[in-house]
């Protein structure tokens, strides 16, 4: 019961971050462009995941804190990276398409996430929270390549 009520918890909280940075997200991605964005947002993650994982068995409000800016970070990239997926997919006359395309893949790509994920947590915090551990670490993995293809884009005007 417990692992439920602090799981709950922390899904709250990364909701409220992704909840908050919607509140300006248009206007931050169009002011530091798509790429910029992304890279900060990532390192953003990057760099909440080990103060999460060492942080979790000293301070309940220290993990709900690294939810919080979990959410604004995961927000923020989903916010940059649809931007570019547009820019980068087709042109403007394709965009509903290209949106469709777009939340589709990215509904797929949680969907299998979220089953990982789930083993992660499931199997692993029965050892001291080891799950939400090793699901940060995976999505700072995920992040990290991600960055290596980012950096591999080169087109005028981003």
């Amino acid at each position: 019961e417990n692992v439920r009520q602090s799981a709950a918890t922390l899904m709250i909280c990364a909701l409220i971050g992704g909840l908050i940075f919607s509140g300006f997200s248009g206007r931050m991605v169009r002011q530091m462009g798509e790429v910029r964005m992304l890279f900060r947002a990532g390192g953003t993650i990057a760099l909440t995941a080990p103060v999460f994982i060492f942080g979790i068995p000293y301070s309940t409000l220290l993990a709900m804190g690294c939810m919080v800016v979990f959410g604004a970070g995961f927000g923020a990239v989903m916010a940059a990276g649809t931007s570019l997926s547009i820019k980068l997919a087709f042109g403007v006359g394709q965009a509903g398409r290209c949106m469709a395309l777009i939340t589709a893949s990215t509904f797929i790509s949680q969907l299998l996430a979220s089953a990982l994920g789930g083993l992660l947590l499931d199997s692993l915090n029965r050892f001291h929270f080891w799950g939400y551990r090793a699901l940060l670490v995976m999505v700072a993995l995920f992040f990290v390549l991600g960055a290596r293809f980012l950096t591999k884009i080169r087109i005028e005007n981003l």
